[in-house]
């Protein structure tokens, strides 16, 4: 899965032709706006991949029992992590009605 789709510039596509030109894109009325959520999630997914394996490795050991510590509240392979309820809800038309 590509935690980066669509985070390749504009620019750099040649999809713009200035940077004011996908600055102007970004915030555009109608544009998507992401939660603080999202955002600080774009740049931890960034930065992860943009880290080489010694700097990854430092970085798990450093937050190892942060790391530990969310891995664990996840829930297990197979398990839903919240309970979906639904209504069924039976429908009949005017035609059936009559028949």
């Amino acid at each position: 899965m590509d935690h980066f789709q669509g985070a390749t510039p504009a620019l750099g596509d040649g999809k713009a032709k200035s940077a004011k030109e996908v600055l102007n894109r970004k915030n555009a009325p109608g544009a998507v706006i992401k939660s603080a959520p999202e955002q600080q999630l774009f740049k931890l997914c960034y930065a992860w991949a943009h880290a080489s394996k010694r700097a990854q490795r430092d970085f798990v050991e450093i937050n190892r029992a942060a790391l530990a510590e969310l891995l664990a509240e996840l829930p297990e392979d197979g398990e839903e992590d919240q309970e979906v309820t639904a209504e069924v809800i039976t429908f009949s038309s005017k035609r059936e009605a009559a028949q």
